[in-house]
């Protein structure tokens, strides 16, 4: 049985234990043919009972059913699996597959790397993502007003070095 742990900043109740959530989830990841989605966490977690049920708002007024798929994927985002030495892996990747139509889900770190279609979904994701920082990056260099220099030159040497890892992620297979 894996150890659990939370990335930092995650953003969980208090009283809600990283084993807990990674354990639930891992069992919902099962039930559902080996693909853990949002949709799933959040119809396991309506029920009162269920562990994961605090770490959702239910109350309409103040979220509505997009929000709850929201809070699921920051869920499976922040569980991590510890390793034997105490270092730590997420425990879930999104993955997106272009078949007939596009599959988004998220996959066990252990099952991702042994499934080539499913591991080149999700270096395609972090390639998508790396991609997006670079543009994040380009849009706040345009908002740098022309006598800060320095800051011009640093977000320049952050974008560049984006580019390059960027470029270097599009030979991976």
């Amino acid at each position: 049985m894996n150890q659990y742990a939370f990335r930092r900043a995650a953003q969980v109740p208090k009283d809600i234990d990283a084993d807990t959530v990674g354990e639930e989830l891992h069992r919902i990841w099962e039930e559902s043919g080996e693909r853990l989605e949002p949709a799933d966490v959040v119809q396991s977690a309506r029920h009162k009972a269920s562990p994961l049920h605090p770490c959702f708002e239910w109350n309409n007024a103040q979220a509505g059913e997009r929000w709850r798929l929201v809070q699921a994927r920051q869920l499976i985002k922040c569980v991590r699996v510890v390793a034997a030495d105490g270092s730590t892996r997420p425990a879930f990747v999104h993955v997106r597959i272009k078949e007939e139509n596009v599959r988004r889900f998220y996959q066990s770190t252990d099952v991702v790397v042994e499934r080539p279609t499913e591991y080149a979904g999700a270096l395609a994701a972090a390639r998508r993502k790396l991609a997006q920082a670079k543009a994040a990056f380009d849009e706040v260099e345009q908002l740098i007003p022309p006598e800060n220099d320095g800051m011009r030159s640093k977000v320049e040497l952050i974008a560049q070095a984006l580019a390059t890892a960027h470029s270097m992620a599009a030979h991976l297979q």
